[in-house]
């Protein structure tokens, strides 16, 4: 039997390689010696799995960012707790199984997931159920890729509905807002260059570069952390970025932009002149590895700017959302947000084109 690997410095691609590497029998009995070892307390076994689940992905395409394989794993932990605490097991004919779960498997998961009132239910919104329910139909397809079974209990459930529109499922921040965000880092990276403390100005001035890469570049979050000084462009005639398809890191291939696909953003020139002033040669162009400690540190700045609400249910991904909101505002062209962006759709870029009265009224006044 070929040997698996689940050691967490494996890459996805690397185990998607030892699981394909085995006949269909030996699948099989891999996943039945880890599913039957999920509740050991060192979480190998759990862990292999979800290396299973990411490297399923991996072999199907889907090029998984670091924060859906940090939320689809987490998703599965908790389906496995689910089945721990409900006794849900194999080999018995006679109840719901994770083998064979049954015609109702789905929509009982789909219950405890959102209704309080089930034994142990989590109630939680329809946006977070409809996370875990998309990880848990990815690690069917995942076992059913394995051989080990032929159900897909999520096929006929209805995903939960957000009841919001998506155009208003993370609210942008207000021009008001980013100038206080804007405002707040230049004033303290001026007060820490004034008192002679330079590490102190060189961290206030990177909070200045994550705000306008966000409200300005639309950059996400994965793409703020993984662009390095080489893909700063400023001598051109149009100062400009690149964002690479996935980099290197730490022996490891990790994506960046979004859906592997490298884009070019044209830089104001505000985020131009931001650049200009703390350039060097190599590194990355923000000192954060991960977009959690990147959070964090928009957070303390929006905590310092008295930013109302703070940026619960925003997050950093909002300034994205404000650069779209302000391009099509200006143009009224979905095009050129769609290429501002890097969306491979434009009905995604849609969501920015919400009803504006005011425009409809200025057009409208010149009706005769």
């Amino acid at each position: 039997m070929t040997a698996l690997t689940t050691r967490a410095a494996q890459t996805p691609v690397e185990t998607r390689r030892d699981w394909a590497a085995m006949s269909r029998p030996e699948r099989r009995r891999r996943v039945l010696e880890l599913m039957q070892r999920r509740n050991e307390t060192d979480s190998e076994a759990r862990d292999a799995l979800g290396d299973l689940l990411i490297a399923y992905m991996t072999h199907s395409k889907e090029r998984p960012s670091p924060h859906t394989a940090r939320a689809y794993r987490r998703a599965l932990a908790n389906l496995f707790t689910y089945w721990h605490d409900h006794e849900v097991r194999a080999n018995d004919s006679d109840v719901s199984t994770w083998e064979r779960p049954g015609l109702d498997g789905g929509d009982d998961y789909k219950a405890h997931l959102l209704d309080a009132s089930e034994d142990g239910g989590r109630d939680l919104t329809p946006g977070s159920a409809r996370v875990e329910l998309a990880a848990v139909s990815r690690f069917y397809a995942a076992l059913r890729w394995c051989s080990f079974t032929e159900a897909d209990p999520l096929r006929d459930v209805h995903l939960p509905s957000t009841k919001v529109r998506p155009e208003d499922q993370r609210r942008a921040y207000t021009p008001r807002e980013l100038e206080r965000l804007r405002m707040t880092a230049e004033r303290l990276r001026d007060e820490a260059a004034t008192a002679g403390d330079t590490t102190e100005a060189t961290r206030r001035h990177d909070d200045l570069v994550l705000v306008l890469l966000g409200a300005h570049g639309g950059l996400r979050a994965g793409e703020m952390v993984g662009i390095a000084w080489p893909d700063v462009h400023l001598d051109d005639a149009s100062a400009t970025l690149t964002i690479p398809g996935d980099i290197m890191r730490d022996g490891v291939r990790v994506p960046v932009a979004k859906g592997g696909r490298p884009r070019t953003v044209v830089l104001t020139p505000a985020l131009a002149e931001a650049l200009r002033h703390s350039k060097r040669d190599q590194g990355e162009v923000l000192p954060f590895t991960s977009t959690s400690r990147l959070y964090r540190r928009f957070a303390r700045l929006a905590e310092r700017a008295e930013i109302e609400g703070g940026v619960a249910g925003r997050g950093v991904h909002a300034l994205r959302h404000s650069s779209a909101t302000r391009i099509y505002e200006q143009t009224g062209d979905l095009g050129q947000a769609r290429q501002h962006l890097g969306h491979a759709s434009i009905s995604t870029t849609q969501r920015y084109a919400k009803g504006n009265l005011s425009r409809v009224a200025a057009t409208l006044a010149s009706w005769t």
